[in-house]
């Protein structure tokens, strides 16, 4: 990477939306743009996510969205892909937004743990000091393991994939087209239009049925906000076929990420907090033995305070993101495409319960 990339850092990535592109273009050629763009930029940020996240834990953040907006990008022109080539650039994808994935998510814990440092005082903030330096030693290890990753794709190789998903760009099958029925079969290439009214209302029937799940799990709004996402980003490379409609609505699916994001930090860090204070009582049970029994009592209770602190947090968050999808706050998203050739738009599904476990 030269020195003019790194002063550069994120001003020289491309954003979400990609420019030039129009409805009625051939898929083929908005295939071609939006995937170089977006394959482009994880070429571009994973050096400095591995190198320089000390200098700007932004850039790993970014590299985790690139991954899944160029991992969006290679499901939406799929039908344009060989696919073996498109597999393989899946794959590498996946390893590079899970190391780039285990390093947000502490660089996300380490910062929520300082802003509550000031909220306690005694045993509560000295658990808290000694939670923040296990976190950061995490995190150094996190980033031994996306340099680790950068060896194993250095620029030159994700450069290489990059091209070999490039030639292997051809016109969708014919059998696409069938499910366009306003497109004559054989007549002129497919365009971007009609790519987007095959592959989004599939993506929101896929967010529905996870919507559809018990939401008083948070197994069950983690992967709703999975779903999420993978609409967002499909949305993304769309835009330009949604009409006045979208912006309206793709700020209704960002409220939707935001709210489903918090609960999922704030319970990520309460997993971290309890499987902390439970290693560090056993540590000094086996050290120590019966004689620090008191103080294994008293910190065990600032580990309780902490839990329990957290624990409300993420509960309060489930049941604010649950009344507000039972008012229909995200209605839109059920109606952002029909939800098939009958031209109707889906529901939201409901929620039966508050209960959250």
């Amino acid at each position: 990477m030269s020195d003019a990339e790194r002063r550069n850092g994120l001003e020289g990535i491309p954003g979400k939306w990609v420019r030039d592109l129009e409805p009625e273009m051939p898929a083929i050629d908005a295939a071609r743009q939006v995937l170089e763009l977006r394959l482009k930029s994880v070429e571009t940020l994973l050096p400095l996510a591995a190198r320089h996240a000390h200098e700007d834990t932004e850039y790993v953040h970014q590299l985790r969205v690139a991954t899944r907006r160029s991992g969006a990008a290679l499901r939406a022109f799929r039908p344009c892909l060989r696919k073996k080539s498109a597999r393989g650039m899946a794959k590498s994808l996946r390893t590079i937004r899970r190391a780039a994935g285990e390093a947000r998510c502490l660089d996300v814990q380490i910062k929520a743990v300082q802003s509550l440092r000031k909220q306690f005082s005694g045993g509560a903030r000295v658990l808290i000091e000694e939670f923040t330096d296990e976190l950061g030693q995490r995190r150094v290890d996190a980033n031994l393991a996306l340099e680790q990753t950068l060896k194993h794709f250095p620029r030159k190789t994700l450069k290489g994939r990059r091209k070999a998903v490039m030639t292997s760009l051809h016109e969708p099958s014919p059998w696409l087209r069938q499910s366009c029925p306003d497109v004559p079969s054989g007549e002129g290439p497919m365009t971007l239009r009609q790519l987007g009214e095959v592959t989004v209302p599939s993506l929101v029937r896929s967010l529905q049925r996870a919507g559809s799940a018990d939401l008083r799990l948070i197994e069950t709004l983690h992967d709703l906000r999975l779903h999420g996402k993978r609409l967002r980003y499909a949305l993304e490379i769309f835009r330009c076929c949604q009409g006045e409609l979208f912006k309206p609505r793709y700020e209704r699916l960002e409220s939707f990420q935001e709210a489903l994001g918090d609960i999922n930090d704030a319970h990520e860090l309460l997993v971290a907090m309890k499987r902390f204070v439970a290693g560090r009582t056993n540590r000094r049970r086996e050290v120590f033995g019966e004689a620090v029994m008191d103080d294994v009592d008293a910190r065990s209770a600032a580990g309780d305070v902490m839990t329990m602190t957290l624990r409300q947090r993420r509960d309060d968050g489930v049941r604010v993101f649950l009344d507000a999808w039972r008012a229909g706050a995200w209605k839109d998203l059920w109606t952002t495409v029909p939800s098939g050739g009958n031209g109707r738009s889906a529901g939201p599904p409901s929620v039966q319960s508050e209960v959250v476990t």
